[in-house]
Formats: C-alpha cells, structure tokens, sequence
C-alpha cells in the first residue's frame, strides 16, 4: 500500500502498518518523487478528496454536503 501527500503521511502509514496483513505499507511525500514512488506498480489508485471539516461539523454533513456539489457554488 504506498501513501502519498503533501504532509503527514509516513505518520499515517506507519499507523497502518500495525494492521495485521502481510501487506507492506509505504508513505511518500512530494519531495524525492514521493508521487512517482507511490505510483510504481499500482494496481489500482485511489485518489479521496474532501475538504477540512469546520468546527463542530460533523462527517456526514461535509460528505452530503460534498456529494450534492453545494461545497462548490
């Protein structure tokens, strides 16, 4: 599993790597071609986009909210 972001995500992967499965998981970052590293050999590439949630809104509004489009007029 190779992670990439702009920020955090060697944290996060070694978060996940505490998961019981013999999958071997990677954080990249953008410098020393963290993109490209992620993407080598990937079978398949997710790509979650979203946007910081403001205080006191909670998951399920900012995900209606994303999925109607109203976060974008």
């Amino acid at each position: 599993l190779g992670l990439f972001d702009i920020v955090n995500t060697p944290g996060v992967a070694a978060d996940l790597s505490h998961i019981s499965t013999p999958s071997k998981v990677e954080g990249y970052l953008k410098p020393d071609d963290g993109l490209k590293k992620a993407l080598t050999g990937a079978d398949v590439v997710v790509i979650p986009a979203g946007v910081p949630r403001k205080p006191g809104v909670c998951t399920f509004s900012t995900t209606r909210r994303l999925s109607d489009g109203s976060y974008f007029l």
